[in-house]
């Protein structure tokens, strides 16, 4: 007999998170201290330049903003190790999963909360991405802190959880800039469902979040504008992913496969246009030339790359590398699982539940962004978390409808 206090929500739920640490920490503990790939030696580099300089520099020692700032700054604070930043990431795993079983207890039961947590902990594709040197782990941590804030906040009317929100909302934005149009559209999310519930406060809370955002994201900016003399929000990479997801010939699932037309174009633009405002404003130019020529083409490819944010397994760039149907499977097992019974259920609750229509409204934002310009599986990843609630809670409901009762609340 399991003494009661063993079976406590609590107790679970440290067992739980516990649970996600040690597996995270046991994988990347298997990994060398090596960066493989081009994205993950560039954090580094800008990481250690912040350390060496204190500046934010590009390869030959000019002001750079081709990549977003915060995910270097991360890495920068742990010394621009990539061990110690991969521990840390083991430990922001662990914090999602925590932060997953928040926003599912307040609305579907404590016990249903800790299978989405546990869900979250055993996620193969957060585990996998404890070891890589990309900003998604921490951008999951990010956008799943700011949705719990805003769900939060929004019930018990707390201004400092507002604030929060939009502090991890601008941190989110600053790591990605996909992230900015779904924190923009919360805006009147805060509004319409503060006045649903009978306040008036819905401007001034849509502004506490707001607050943030201008602040931090504003701040970037205007050193942008300082050293490129143009409106920068975020970053000069954004006409590269324009430019190269919409090229004559690629598909939803091109991602970063150059063909030799595309680096001898390349090649020529940054000739003509040097530096990187002038390179990212010719590539903007070039894909919206590609677009008016053949606007039809436009409108599939979108459409696909749309779909293909939402695939069920990765497609890594190396296709015939050791253990690809593998990560397939386990991708189709967890996620492909997970996916349907997020979507019926966040169907469900559209009309009850706030979070439900939030979720939505970040998943549509994220896909209509990128079914415009680049779409890549990984670029959906933050998004999971959220995700992951909704498929306990379909979970749930089919259990109980089966008439198991082990996720009813006692």
């Amino acid at each position: 007999m399991i003494p009661s206090r063993f079976r406590s929500a609590g107790f679970l739920l440290f067992l739980v998170v516990l649970l996600a640490m040690l597996v995270r920490v046991a994988y990347v503990s298997t990994l060398e201290p090596k960066i493989f790939w081009y994205d993950g030696q560039e954090y580094q580099r800008l990481a250690r330049g912040i350390l060496d300089t204190g500046a934010y520099l590009a390869p030959d020692g000019s002001p750079t903003a081709f990549w977003p700032p915060c995910y270097p700054v991360l890495m920068a604070a742990l010394g621009g190790d990539a061990v110690a930043l991969r521990l840390v990431q083991a430990l922001l795993g662990a914090l999602t999963a925590l932060l997953v079983f928040g926003i599912a207890r307040d609305r579907l039961g404590t016990r249903t909360a800790i299978l989405a947590a546990a869900l979250c902990a055993v996620y193969p594709l957060y585990i996998y991405s404890a070891g890589s040197i990309m900003p998604v782990v921490w951008l999951a941590f990010l956008v799943t802190l700011s949705f719990a804030s805003l769900c939060w906040a929004l019930r018990r009317e707390s201004a400092a959880l507002f604030l929060l929100a939009g502090l991890a909302g601008a941190a989110a934005v600053l790591t990605s800039a996909s992230a900015l149009p779904a924190m923009l559209l919360t805006l009147p999310w805060i509004w319409l469902e503060v006045r649903r519930s009978g306040s008036r406060r819905g401007p001034a809370s849509a502004l506490l979040f707001l607050l943030p955002i201008l602040l931090l994201v504003g701040s970037w900016s205007l050193r942008n504008h300082r050293h490129f003399d143009r409106v920068i929000p975020v970053s000069l990479n954004g006409g590269y992913n324009f430019w190269l997801g919409n090229y004559p010939g690629v598909k939803a699932t091109t991602g970063n496969r150059w063909t030799p037309e595309m680096e001898a174009e390349y090649h020529a633009l940054s000739i003509e246009h040097p530096g990187e405002a002038e390179l990212d404003r010719a590539l903007r130019e070039k894909a919206l030339g590609y677009i008016r020529e053949d606007p039809g083409h436009f409108l599939a490819l979108s459409l696909t790359k749309a779909v293909n944010l939402w695939r069920l397994y990765p497609r890594p760039m190396t296709e015939d590398r050791p253990g690809l149907n593998a990560e397939k499977i386990i991708s189709i097992l967890s996620y492909g699982l997970a996916l349907p019974f997020a979507l019926v259920f966040l169907g469900i609750k559209l009309r009850r539940w706030p979070a439900a229509r939030l979720a939505l409204l970040w998943f549509l934002a994220y896909t209509a962004l990128h079914a415009v310009i680049l779409s890549k599986f990984r670029f959906r990843l933050p998004l999971d978390g959220i995700l992951l609630v909704f498929a306990a809670g379909g979970l749930a409901a089919l259990a109980r409808r089966l008439g198991w009762r082990f996720l009813e609340e006692g």
